[in-house]
């Protein structure tokens, strides 16, 4: 077996390094120093591992205050600074799937399936302050796969998980006060405990599922409408238990974390590839299951970093 992390490859797409950021969480792993949070450059360099709190299923960042967020297996969200220092546990969560987390102005969203039924009335959207206050459910009854925020209009986008016979998980989206909820029931065939993420130029879906035992990488518009498949983006049956995706549109990218392996031989890797699916590079690869990945690049004019896209929902075993 790989011990830890080492890198593959020392470009991305195109073959030029790229400013800025990614972190993502291993949850498991045969090297004994493989669980925690890392950071790195987008290009694979650079690895810091700067935490190793275990099973971190989802994470984000928060440009605006350089906050990082996890969501832990067991229902914690807690927020530190980028090197992981400054710790703080800022809600905890009863027993249940998730949560999926996302920052935007100064609040956390998480999607949360109570007790692992995302019909129950206390799954569905919450918010809650990155302090810790004002914790308040948006939606009741609809808790399920993935998480994204479109931060120019602050609307929150996920998918309600239905049933594993049917794969269905119909897309929703609301605004960040709660009102306005839509629900676009045609969505099923790019679900399936997959992840979701925001083009936040175009506006448009990204999703993962499963697609007849592989791992599909699916797009649609705002609505949930005009569904394409991008890319087969794996061939494990695994792969789509633990996922994420992190879409850059201002170039081209689309970042993926991608479990591979059975359950006894767990292997992970992070690849990047252009918007339709092409020029697929792999970054890093590494032993364990990974959780959460977030991409964070420079702010157009600004000296700042700009968090971009959302996470992913962990299913829990």
């Amino acid at each position: 077996m790989r011990q830890a992390i080492y890198v593959l490859a020392m470009s991305c797409v195109a073959g030029t390094a790229l400013a800025g950021e990614m972190f993502w969480s291993v949850t498991g792993g045969t090297a004994a120093d493989g669980v925690g949070i890392y950071r790195a450059n987008l290009d694979g360099t650079g690895v810091t591992k700067i935490s190793s709190t275990a099973d971190v299923i989802d994470l984000d960042f928060d440009s605006a205050t350089g906050t990082l967020v996890w969501a832990t297996r067991d229902g914690r969200l807690i927020t530190s600074d980028r090197d992981g220092a400054d710790v703080s546990q800022i809600h905890q969560t009863a027993p249940g799937w998730g949560p999926s987390v996302g920052v935007h102005a100064g609040n956390v969203f998480f999607n949360y399936a109570a007790n692992g039924a995302p019909a129950d009335s206390a799954s569905g959207i919450y918010r809650v302050g990155l302090d810790g206050s004002n914790l308040t459910q948006l939606t009741s009854g609809s808790g399920g796969a993935g998480l994204g925020i479109n931060q120019s209009t602050g609307r929150i986008y996920w998918q309600n998980y239905v049933g594993a016979a049917t794969g269905s998980a119909p897309l929703h989206s609301i605004n960040a006060d709660g009102t306005g909820e839509t629900v676009n029931d045609g969505y099923e065939q790019a679900a399936f405990w997959g992840s979701l993420a925001i083009g936040q130029t175009t506006g448009d879906v990204y999703t993962t599922g499963e697609y007849w035992g592989l791992v599909a990488l699916f797009r649609s518009d705002a609505s949930g409408s005009s569904v394409s498949l991008v890319a087969d983006i794996a061939d494990s049956i695994f792969s789509h238990f633990e996922n994420d995706i992190q879409v850059v549109e201002s170039r081209d990218e689309i970042y993926t974390g991608l479990l591979l392996g059975s359950f006894d031989n767990r292997e992970s890797s992070i690849v990047v590839s252009s918007l339709d699916g092409t020029g697929t590079t792999e970054l890093l690869s590494f032993d364990g299951s990974i959780g959460g990945l977030a991409v964070v690049i420079p702010a157009p004019g600004t000296a700042g970093l700009l968090a971009i896209g959302a996470l992913a929902f962990r299913r829990r075993r």
